[in-house]
């Protein structure tokens, strides 16, 4: 055994020739543009295994790795064959003696990758190498183990590897070859993978034999490839046969489609001329020291910039400024300020959005827009950028006219002109002054005022006049008729205007909502009115004008007292006090009106009515009327609530009544028991069955009757039983009923056996008690006993039988008790009190009377042992001699009283001795001893 040496280099993972080497794209660029492409490479290592039968050092993985559950990001490597995730065994012994199946649970390999495990011999010849290629989170960390001879089988060579995969956690393992050499280790190998405590564990099955690759069977394989894919608990692998992928180890070199040597570093930067160009790689694989030329290809395509304008237009002339002066009936071109060199094949965007190149010269058309001509790509697109700012341009309206009233309120100017003119602009006064656009027709002078809108940008300003005159006002009469009743609409106002005014005049007692050409206005109710005089120029003058009453208002204020007693007429409904209207020559009238019904019920002052609504019509010597209203409100009935106990047994006397008052009437309230002796409380106790009457009044002595039933039960309780014997002695089948008569239903009845209802069941014998009580507690209690027949009594007798196997024994049952003539049955279908001629076993005996009652006994008729005999004789010592001597054993039969047996000894059927168990001093004979024993 001896160490390995492991050749160390950059390594790359070859699965597909066409793609892996390679992690650049295709890539397409813009002319001027660098690009950098990229070859996948390997980690290195500087120390390994050198000897056979070792574990290496321990190897960064490079990224994270979860296996069975367990992440890693470091494993040992095997010189036999295998990966394990153990730490602890790094630098020392790797088994390679396979004597038991995997899962082999503490001993190694455990928590390993099997690509096979078994015996190979890194000290003779072939290299282990490892690496990680691959961007995250997409990396591979790989392990081969190339030209490996097979351990003394020198001659036979493995390829094998594995392949560790990031995110995924997929394991690959590809065999170029792998031999058996029968002659070392039984050919044993195994290929598969196991946790790290042989508790979970999955075996390739080999696809000729369909046997697992496990210990002891032997197996070949050739261009083979397998994953293992974990589920997502990582307690279970699914294992699939994938194509065989080589894997080429080396160093890289870069060259162009025409055969040039570029580089042979892991990166390559150009700047390629227009055009499509493929570059590729070759790698010298350090297993079969062969160049593999052109592994993986990349294609470059280059095109040209494009342009999108604004070539030699300075910044600022792409800020366009623009006014509208039509309304948005012009457009404009954006191609127009893009200057004479741009591709016409782009595109206008504004706010992310294509638009058109034709624009409407509006303010909502500013912006910012941008021209984009596209290449292949956006390193080959242009952009140009279009600001533009359109104003509207000012409109300060259309000119207007104002006659300004002495007395008019504050006015806005702007409110005066026409055409919908701009807000923002500059008042100017007659005198050129800057004013607020505030007139004060006391304090501003009349004349032309100047609205101004200043232009932005392009736009000039724009603006127009207001012409401002004053009028002197005029002066009005009014007059008023008053109501002839308070709440009437006879009254009426005219008014005049003085002779100079302007026509057309009209007029309005609406404070200037509503104006008319007549002066004079009518039907007109009591209450103040603001009137407007308006002249032909629209200048007003207003008064307070009131339109009174002939007479003060009616005020009445009715009354009442509310009804004693509920339901009945007692309550008055009168005047409290009433003023106004007129009554020089005569008194008011009365009405008095049912709120309901609208039924005149009287015409005096005041009048008794039971509870209800009302109302007071009273009417003045004009006919004016004043009028109130009035409720008369009653007291509740009287209302109670009771509890009554009824007479709890029948003949008894502990009823009761409780009366309570709920409401209504008006405290205190008097009780008087009718037939009570006209007793004055609300409780009445220890009452027997019957009627009793009340009478509740109140201090109004407002009353209510009732009447109270006490009821008791029909008839006494009472009760009496009907019963069932027990059949047999010693059961329990006996039944007891109680019959319930009286009381109130329902009953509840307690027996002595524990029943709670009127039958008891599954009595034994004795005597039992019952109580029952009834719905209003009423108890009564007796007892019954429960008889049974007579018990049967059986004694048996048995005879054993004389001799073992003998049938001459005997049994005979000896009954008495029971109910009338008893019969016996025995197990062996005899009907006799005895049983004769009986063999040796167990027989039972069944004893039954007239009531079908009976017993079974159990019993055995006995036998004696078997009688066995052994002999053991001593021969004589020599020739002749007669100091021979036969011992007899003798066990079982019944042997006589002292233990002895009777003994004959026989020879050629002559008596040679008698009653005794040792026979001495006798020759040897060519016939043999004969014992007899008799017990």
């Amino acid at each position: 055994m001896r160490y390995q040496l492991l050749l160390l280099a950059f390594l790359f993972l070859f699965i597909d020739v066409k793609s892996q080497f390679i992690t650049s794209s295709d890539t397409i660029l813009c002319y001027g543009e660098d690009v950098t492409l990229i070859a996948s490479g390997a980690n290195i290592s500087s120390s390994f295994i050198n000897t056979d039968d070792v574990h290496s050092d321990v190897i960064d993985i490079g990224f994270n790795f979860n296996f069975y559950g367990n992440v890693y990001n470091q494993c040992v490597l095997s010189a036999n064959g295998y990966i394990t995730f153990d730490l602890s065994q790094s630098g020392l012994y790797s088994p390679w003696d396979i004597n038991n199946p995997i899962p082999n649970a503490g001993v190694l390999p455990e928590n390993a990758i099997m690509a096979p495990w078994h015996d190979i011999d890194p000290s003779v010849g072939g290299s282990v190498v490892y690496g990680t290629y691959g961007a995250a989170p997409n990396r591979v960390f790989y392990v081969v183990w190339c030209n490996m001879p097979m351990f003394q089988c020198n001659d036979l060579i493995v390829d094998q590897y594995v392949l560790l995969f990031e995110s995924t956690n997929k394991i690959e393992m590809h065999i170029n070859n792998k031999p058996l050499c029968p002659t070392w280790n039984e050919g044993a190998a195994i290929q598969g993978i196991v946790n790290e405590n042989s508790t979970l564990f999955e075996i390739v099955d080999d696809p000729i034999s369909m046997q697992p690759r496990n210990y002891p069977t032997n197996w070949t394989a050739d261009d083979e490839g397998w994953e293992f894919i974990p589920d997502i608990n990582f307690t279970n692998y699914s294992i699939n046969s994938i194509d065989y992928s080589p894997i080429a180890t080396g160093s890289v070199v870069w060259s162009d489609q025409y055969g040039n040597i570029l580089s042979d570093s892991l990166s390559l930067t150009l700047q390629p001329d227009t055009g499509s160009e493929y570059y590729y790689i070759s790698v010298y694989d350090v297993c079969t020291e062969e160049i593999i030329n052109n592994v993986d290809s990349v294609l470059v395509q280059t095109f040209g910039a494009t342009n999108a304008g604004l070539v030699g237009v300075d910044s600022n002339d792409s800020t366009i400024f623009l006014c509208d002066v039509s309304d948005g009936l012009e457009t404009l071109n954006l191609y127009d300020y893009l200057g004479s060199q741009y591709d016409d094949d782009g595109s206008w965007f504004n706010q992310n959005l294509i638009v058109s190149s034709e624009q409407d010269i509006i303010e909502n058309s500013s912006g910012e827009y941008s021209y984009i001509t596209f290449g292949v790509n956006e390193q080959c697109n242009d952009t140009s950028i279009i600001n533009l700012n359109i104003n509207k341009i000012p409109n300060a309206g259309v000119e207007g006219y104002k006659l300004v009233c002495s007395g008019d309120p504050n006015f806005n100017m702007f409110d005066e002109l026409n055409g919908s003119p701009e807000i923002g602009g500059l008042w100017y006064n007659p005198d050129g002054l800057s004013v607020s656009s505030s007139f004060n027709p006391n304090s501003s002078i009349v004349g032309t005022y100047t609205y101004v809108v200043e232009g932005f940008n392009a736009c000039p300003s724009d603006s127009q006049y207001l012409y401002i005159d004053y009028q002197q006002g005029f002066e009005i009469q009014a007059y008023a008729t008053p109501v002839s009743c308070n709440g009437f609409q006879d009254g009426s106002i005219v008014m005049f205007a003085n002779n100079n005014t302007v026509s057309p005049i009209t007029y309005s007692i609406d404070g200037g909502s509503t104006f008319y050409n007549y002066n004079e206005f009518l039907n007109l109710e009591y209450g103040a009115y603001n009137v407007f005089v308006k002249d032909g120029n629209g200048c007003i003058t207003d008064s307070i004008i009131e339109v009174l009453s002939a007479a003060p208002e009616i005020n009445v204020l009715a009354d009442a007292t509310d009804v004693l007693c509920y339901g009945d007429s007692s309550a008055t409904i009168f005047i409290s006090s009433i003023s106004g209207g007129n009554i020089e020559n005569s008194n008011y009238q009365y009405y008095w009106f049912n709120s309901g019904t609208d039924e005149l019920i009287a015409t005096t002052e005041s009048v008794q009515v039971p509870v209800g609504g009302y109302y007071l019509v009273v009417e003045d010597e004009n006919g004016c009327q004043g009028t109130d209203e009035v409720s008369v409100e009653q007291i509740n009935p009287i209302s109670f609530t009771y509890e009554i106990d009824d007479v709890t047994c029948y003949g008894g006397s502990d009823g009761k009544i409780q009366v309570s008052i709920s409401g209504g009437g008006t405290p205190p309230y008097n009780f008087n028991w009718i037939n009570q002796g006209n007793l004055n409380s609300s409780i009445l106790n220890d009452l027997s069955a019957g009627t009793y009457d009340l009478e509740i009044s109140d201090s109004n002595n407002c009353g209510i009757s009732t009447s109270f039933e006490l009821d008791q039960s029909v008839a006494p309780l009472s009760i009496e039983f009907e019963s069932t014997t027990i059949s047999c002695y010693g059961e329990s089948n006996g039944q007891a009923q109680v019959i319930v008569n009286g009381g109130t239903l329902p009953y509840s009845f307690l027996w002595s056996s524990g029943h709670v209802t009127d039958v008891a069941q599954q009595l034994t014998q004795g005597n039992y008690f019952v109580d029952v009580t009834d719905a209003r507690g009423c108890f009564v209690s007796d007892s019954l006993i429960i008889n049974e027949n007579n018990q049967i009594f059986n004694t048996v007798v048995t005879q054993s039988v004389s001799c073992n196997g003998g049938t001459d024994g005997s049994a005979t049952a000896i009954s008495t008790g029971g109910t009338g003539l008893l019969t016996h049955v025995w197990s062996n279908g005899i009907t006799n009190t005895t049983i004769f001629n009986q063999p040796f076993g167990d027989y039972w005996v069944k004893v039954e009377d007239e009531l079908g009652c009976f017993i079974i006994d159990s019993l055995t008729i006995n036998q004696p042992k078997p009688l066995k005999i052994q002999l053991s004789p001593s021969n004589v010592s020599c020739f002749g001699e007669t100091d021979g001597k036969i011992e007899a054993s003798i066990t079982g039969g019944n042997p006589f009283p002292n233990g002895s047996y009777t003994c004959t000894w026989t020879l050629n059927d002559d008596t040679v001795g008698y009653n005794y168990y040792i026979l001495n001093s006798i020759s040897s004979s060519e016939f043999p001893y004969v014992l007899n024993i008799v017990d």
